[in-house]
């Protein structure tokens, strides 16, 4: 059997979980949005990963770890104390494991770098949200 590769790939941040787990699944998590035809296929050939498709995400993927994921800006510093908002554009390293439980592949994030930042204030997404329900 091929042992699947690690894939950069760019995309958008969404529901981004990297200094505290999801309450949800337990760990730390993200939602890379917007995948290119490029980068799906990668994902899918190199990386055996299943990639997701829904509206308003396009296609994307949610990669997991048990431990906090260190942002870094597209200089090299490391983003603390920053809560990064949905539709931060981001270029990351994905490292796809085979799942000893259920045999399938699962995927990692090994490196992220936020290069268009959105930084989330809960202020604004509170107003932002009372606007839409006008």
């Amino acid at each position: 059997m091929k042992k699947p590769e690690p894939v950069k790939i760019k995309g958008e941040v969404m529901w981004a979980f990297l200094d505290t787990p999801n309450k949800l699944s337990g760990k730390h998590q993200l939602d890379i949005c917007n995948l290119s035809e490029e980068a799906v296929r990668a994902l899918q050939e190199k990386a055996m990963l299943d990639v997701n498709h829904k509206d308003g995400k396009g296609f994307y993927i949610t990669p997991k770890s048990n431990y906090e994921i260190k942002a870094f800006d597209d200089t090299g510093k490391q983003l603390t104390d920053i809560k990064i908002a949905n539709g931060s554009k981001c270029t990351a390293v994905i490292k796809p494991y085979i799942n000893k439980f259920n045999k399938g592949v699962n995927a990692s994030i090994t490196a992220i770098t936020v290069t268009d930042l959105i930084e989330y204030t809960p202020d604004a997404a509170q107003g932002s949200a009372a606007m839409e329900a006008l």
